[in-house]
């Protein structure tokens, strides 16, 4: 990438963020872009709340908001989601990139992912790949893989990228005088094929959690910010 772009993008930030600090008062919070309550069934998936971490609590602020749920085949195949949705303070939100390492993970893939709506729409993600070597009850050692798609939801916009979030943020408080409360939706699986016999290798892990958004995203989205998407 030249090194005029990433430059220009950090002055644009600067100067988008200094023309809100002097522009009149925003309107009170928005009302969120999402649902606050996950589907109890996603296609074949049966969902079960999860409860928030002590580390969730004690790190993000009290008025945060979380819907959890781990979603489960008869056949044993889970897939997690959530959403966290910001309250008053901003730090509610961030790049996964943040606390995924410091959760044990390594990222060893980025990419935008196109999942299409029933509708023909076409949502974009945001997915890393993860990794992290965990033992078996034999002792074997094995490399546990993940897919983790994420996407960030407004008032009635979205986006896959945060750097994209903070400019619409500051934009939309400038030229709308809107103010956003950010919703993070998160959904997430586990590469398989190299612990069960019948697993589901990558690209079949990527298609289950596409097909899966599919039919979420829908679920939880406003009229508004369903709007928004293509």
């Amino acid at each position: 990438m030249p090194l005029w772009k990433p430059i220009a993008l950090f002055i644009a930030v600067v100067l988008t963020q200094l023309l809100c600090w002097v522009s009149p008062g925003n309107k009170g919070d928005m009302q969120a872009g999402v649902v606050m309550k996950l589907p109890v069934f996603v296609e074949d998936y049966s969902g079960f709340e999860e409860d928030v971490s002590a580390a969730e609590k004690q790190i993000l602020p009290a008025d945060t908001e979380f819907a959890k749920r781990v979603y489960q085949t008869l056949d044993g195949y889970a897939i997690n989601a959530q959403i966290v949705l910001s309250g008053g303070a901003r730090q509610s939100i961030h790049r996964p990139e943040v606390c995924l390492p410091a959760q044990g993970w390594t990222i060893s893939g980025s990419e935008v992912v196109p999942v299409m709506l029933n509708d023909g729409r076409e949502l974009k993600c945001s997915m890393l790949t993860l990794t992290r070597d965990i033992t078996l009850a034999d002792g074997e050692t094995i490399t546990l893989r993940n897919l983790f798609l994420y996407w960030y939801v407004g008032h009635d916009v979205y986006t896959h990228s945060n750097m994209q979030r903070i400019l619409m943020s500051s934009f939309d408080r400038l030229t709308r005088n809107v103010n956003h409360r950010w919703a993070y939706v998160i959904v997430s699986g586990t590469v398989t094929d190299n612990l069960r016999p019948d697993g589901l290798d990558y690209q079949e892990t990527l298609t289950e959690l596409k097909e899966f958004i599919a039919e979420l995203a829908p679920a939880i989205l406003t009229a508004d910010a369903e709007a928004a998407v293509d």
